[in-house]
């Protein structure tokens, strides 16, 4: 699966956990899609990026540290929030 294809993946699983109202740890989002923790805020990113431009709700604050429960460090809030 080549990266676009990996960020449409987990835009799926994003959608899905929003029309459900759930968070997605990283745990979670490597259970499902095989890709490793440390590797999935490189599909993060440009899921952000689109979301921003487009003026979409931040789809990728959905997507907790185990740990804390808050967004990773790469989240950033957007324009108006």
């Amino acid at each position: 699966m080549d990266k676009h294809q990996r960020a449409a993946q987990i835009w799926a699983l994003l959608v899905m956990a929003a029309r459900n109202q759930q968070l997605l740890s990283y745990k979670d989002i490597k259970s499902m899609t095989g890709v490793a923790r440390q590797g999935v805020g490189t599909f993060l990113g440009p899921i952000q990026t689109y979301c921003k431009r487009n003026g979409l709700p931040p789809l990728t604050s959905l997507v907790i540290k185990e740990e804390t429960g808050i967004p990773g460090t790469g989240f950033t809030r957007s324009g108006s929030g």
